[in-house]
């Protein structure tokens, strides 16, 4: 999981007269509509305090936070600014991290290619959290290198911050703005002038699905309608890079589908996009290559497909009499047959199906895929 940083504001000058004025007027709103929610819910549920501080903290929370980032908007397409020639957005060389005598990223080695999906997979402590925070030049490495867009994550790290957006694995919206002012409000923090910034705003709301929810209120929206409002706000900037950690999480079958065609459909207007997930099927859905990483290290690495075959395409799970399951791989379904067939009497069942992605986890890792 990505660390609960504020990540948002990658690029602008912001005036310091301009954001008082706004957020002035838009605590003036709040208490307003604020003051009509409770009278509409008084029958339903307890009063709740909203009170104009709580507002004005999280606005000035996330303007101090911007204010420590610098970058630049570009004008594109709705979900990324293309550059021709670019081979790698990401480029790790023997990267390590350590935390005293604690080694978290362990001589990490990674290309990730442009304008693909990239899955990131791994145990619990294996060295994820900390790759990615070095990416995102939350931390600094150890030894070794990192480029994001031909961009040193070390000694460039505001114009770094400007080529990505990130959505993190938990909800950081405010639940007392609307879908719009939410997105106005990252806008404005981004710098971005008042005629583009409400065509960028329309345009992303209708991008990912919202326009017709543009005026309710965060708190109100579903968990699969909040994170799309999240990825819209990350693409506010049109960032070349896009980090979803644990995109869909907690979300029914149907939310996720729905997400799952929003990032094909981000990744073929040009969108690079690097996924965490413990979802394994998600990770052979939607990612073009996969990299396992334990102990710090990056273990394998290539398509869905080709790890599969290289570990076998046919998979034979065996449960003996101490109900013991025994999985057995093999690179083609005759000899697959010739195991079953030759199974000892002690065997009870026997299953062949094909392999999958989270076979290869546990034969590489030898834990499960949400094992601590």
């Amino acid at each position: 999981m990505v660390p609960v940083d504020c990540m948002f504001c990658r690029c602008g000058q912001l005036k310091r007269g301009e954001v008082g004025d706004w957020l002035g007027e838009r605590d003036e709103k709040a208490k307003r509509r604020r003051d009509k929610e409770t009278k509409r819910r008084r029958d339903k549920e307890a009063k709740r305090d909203y009170g104009v501080a709580r507002v004005s903290s999280s606005f000035y929370l996330l303007t101090f936070f911007y204010l420590l980032t610098l970058g630049e908007t570009k004008k594109g397409s709705v979900v990324m600014v293309t550059t021709a020639g670019d081979k790698n957005m990401i480029t790790i060389k023997e990267l390590t991290k350590t935390y005293g005598k604690v080694s978290a990223v362990a001589g990490l080695d990674l290309e990730v290619r442009s304008g693909e999906i990239f899955g990131f997979l791994g145990p619990n402590g294996a060295g994820k959290t900390t790759a990615i925070r070095v990416l995102t030049t939350l931390t600094k490495p150890t030894t070794g290198e990192a480029w994001v867009n031909g961009l040193n994550v070390v000694t460039q790290p505001l114009q770094v911050k400007a080529k990505f957006g990130i959505v993190q694995q938990h909800l950081s919206l405010n639940r007392e703005l609307t879908a719009w002012e939410s997105m106005e409000l990252h806008a404005r923090l981004h710098h971005l002038k008042l005629a583009e910034r409400r065509q960028r705003i329309a345009e992303l709301l209708d991008y990912v699905e919202l326009t017709p929810h543009a005026n309710r209120l965060v708190e109100t929206l579903s968990g699969g309608m909040k994170r799309r409002l999240m990825i819209a706000r990350a693409l506010i900037h049109r960032p070349k890079l896009l980090f979803l950690d644990e995109p869909t999480i907690s979300l029914d079958a149907q939310a996720r589908r729905s997400l799952w065609g929003l990032i094909k459909r981000m990744n073929l207007d040009g969108a690079t996009i690097f996924l965490t997930t413990h979802y394994i099927e998600e990770a052979e859905a939607l990612c073009h290559r996969v990299g396992i990483i334990h102990q710090g290290k990056l273990i394998a690495l290539g398509s869905p497909l080709e790890l599969r075959q290289r570990l076998g395409i046919f998979t034979v799970e065996t449960l003996s009499d101490s109900n013991t399951m025994h999985y057995h791989y093999f690179q083609d379904k005759e000899a697959a047959i010739a195991c079953i067939q030759g199974l000892p009497p002690e065997i009870k069942t026997s299953t062949m199906r094909e392999s999958n992605l989270e076979d290869v986890f546990v034969e590489l890792t030898g834990q499960k895929v949400r094992e601590d």
